[in-house]
């Protein structure tokens, strides 16, 4: 029977019906408890449920019954990045390639590590490596191409960019229109880079990083209108999506700045408070929050608002922002567009 149960549960896992391979997996350790393929076909299901934490502790014990076994290593390594933990994960897919170093997979998820910790020399190195015909050439490519970005590196990124994105099958990735948009700004490559954001405009006309470079694009020479339009359709597609996409947050937010730094309080609110509801933790909401408030005339939300941000907070903001206190009044915004500027030179800031 024993054969039977790993047979069974594997060929349920494979077609991913995990529901029913836990089921006869419990039945099947409850008979063999020290069964490795079930126990491994166990930590599959607890890694398919999102149970990264029960599934790390069991990958743990079947290393230490197979100490030499690379698929073992590899889930190890793959957890510990699902989590967050990417030096465990480096340490994992270490072991894993002293057992078997030519799974390409492998070495892309550890050079993607090295670069999730900030170790982008590294990162770059390992991704060379992984280098060993025009297929994996490619595809390496934008990787390089965003530690080099990281590294404030803009001309090796711009010469590998210019090169990737003449290539054909790459219209799907929006990110690297951006960073190379980013290396053609950083190197007084303007034509260039207006002539990149035409053609990711027309290519992703709808994504809200590209939206926004197009509205401060309108901004800056003066089309004010055509940048009101654009500014609409982006809180629209926001709006609608920032729930279900936290990674939209920090656009919605630099956007309720612009707001509110061109008259448009009521609606700088609206936005802001959708921010706070959202993720009260983010950088400034409640100092911006309490802004918007003193300037809609309401001084108890002010006030309670402004206690909530911390010292820290106030002090950044009023660094960041060059807010001088008159009269008891608050003046001398920095334009939006020198905000955005500022924010751009973060390395930090991909869009």
């Amino acid at each position: 029977m024993e054969p039977l149960y790993e047979y069974v549960v594997g060929v349920l896992n494979d077609l991913d019906r995990t529901e029913e391979a836990r089921v006869i997996l419990m039945k099947g350790l409850k008979l063999y408890p020290d069964n490795l393929v079930l126990k491994d076909e166990l930590c599959y299901i607890l890694e398919a449920e999102g149970k990264f934490t029960e599934a790390i502790v069991l990958c743990n014990e079947l290393i230490d019954k197979d100490p030499f076994s690379y698929e073992t290593w590899f889930t190890l390594g793959r957890l510990y990045s699902m989590v967050g933990d990417f030096d465990k994960a480096v340490e994992a897919f270490d072991y894993a390639m002293a057992c078997d170093e030519s799974d390409l997979e492998l070495k892309i998820l550890k050079s993607y590590c090295l670069f999730m910790n900030e170790h982008y020399e590294e990162a770059i190195e390992a991704y060379k490596e992984i280098v060993t015909d025009d297929e994996s050439r490619e595809r390496i490519k934008p990787l390089i191409a965003e530690c080099y970005i990281k590294l404030n590196r803009f001309e090796e990124c711009y010469d590998i960019l210019k090169d990737y994105l003449a290539s054909p099958g790459v219209d799907s990735d929006p990110s690297m229109y951006l960073n190379f948009i980013r290396c053609c700004v950083e190197l007084g490559y303007d034509d260039e880079a207006l002539k990149t954001l035409k053609k990711a405009i027309k290519t992703f006309p709808d994504d809200i990083r590209i939206l926004s470079l197009q509205a401060l694009n309108y901004i800056e020479s003066g089309q004010e209108e055509r940048a009101l339009e654009i500014t609409e359709k982006i809180f629209s597609r926001i709006e609608s999506e920032v729930e279900e996409e936290p990674i939209l947050l920090k656009d919605f937010f630099h956007n309720s700045v612009h707001l509110y730094f061109n008259g448009n309080l009521s609606r700088a609110y609206k936005f802001y408070k959708k921010v706070f509801d959202v993720h009260a933790g983010l950088p400034f909401a409640h100092i911006q929050r309490a802004m918007a408030y003193y300037n809609l005339g309401d001084m108890e939300l002010f006030s309670q608002s402004y206690k909530e941000a911390s010292a820290n907070e106030i002090a950044e903001f009023m660094r960041m922002t060059s807010i001088e206190r008159s009269r008891g009044q608050l003046i001398k915004h920095i334009p939006a567009a020198q905000l955005t500027n500022d924010y751009l030179q973060n390395k930090d800031n991909n869009n």
